[in-house]
């Protein structure tokens, strides 16, 4: 937790758990229905966010103590981003949409356009929207409101991952279907990474820009 105030948890037992920086127990963070997915701390220190596989996210008080239910989505949430300057969250689910929330937990615009679940989002530099990628085997630009921008196609099988270049130039996608891509910042496709056999799970960029691994 920033500051150095400790930690938080979370697990199958469809509960989170807030330690001190010693290790000590805090608090029991109860509510959620099914599998907690993940979490992340609001900014400022203001308590945390929270999603699981009952197709809802929770925000939490600095002492863990319960706030706002976030419902809407169908289906398992499988991840949530912070938007800048602490303005809210975007969530993605297996229910092939992606959601903007007000910091506050109000529900905001609903970005569908996916047609399978989706696997992840990054925000994109200069809060100049989102970059989403699906089991659909797509990724999808999106503006700032959630506005649908280019669909990046070309992935033969479901989209596993993807980040930004540095200096806002493009993309590096990686999928099931055993390449990576590489895409410009208007999401048109710049070229295949072949030599993988299987699925690739994950890539990084490496210093400087000097390639990827």
């Amino acid at each position: 937790l920033a500051d150095g105030a400790g930690f938080l948890s979370w697990s199958e037992e469809n509960e989170l758990r807030l330690w001190g920086p010693g290790g000590e127990f805090r608090a029991l963070l109860s509510g959620h229905k099914g599998r907690v997915a993940g979490a992340l701390e609001l900014a400022n220190g203001a308590g945390f966010l929270s999603w699981s596989s009952e197709d809802n996210l929770r925000l939490w008080g600095l002492a863990g103590e319960q706030g706002p239910v976030l419902s809407g989505h169908k289906s398992w949430v499988k991840g949530t981003l912070a938007l800048a300057d602490g303005m809210g969250f975007l969530s993605w689910s297996e229910d092939s949409t992606l959601r903007l929330w007000q910091a506050d937990g109000q529900s905001g615009e609903v970005l569908r356009g996916h047609e399978a679940a989706v696997r992840g989002a990054l925000a994109l530099a200069d809060g100049m929207g989102f970059l989403s990628w699906s089991e659909d085997r797509t990724l999808r630009l999106w503006g700032p409101d959630g506005q649908s921008g280019e669909v990046l196609r070309g992935h033969e099988n479901p989209v596993w991952g993807a980040l930004a270049l540095a200096d806002g130039a493009g993309f590096l996608s990686w999928s099931l279907d055993a390449t990576l891509r590489l895409w410009d910042s208007e999401g048109q496709q710049v070229t295949v990474l072949h030599g993988h056999e299987s699925a690739v799970y994950g890539a990084l960029a490496l210093a400087n820009g000097t390639g990827f691994l």
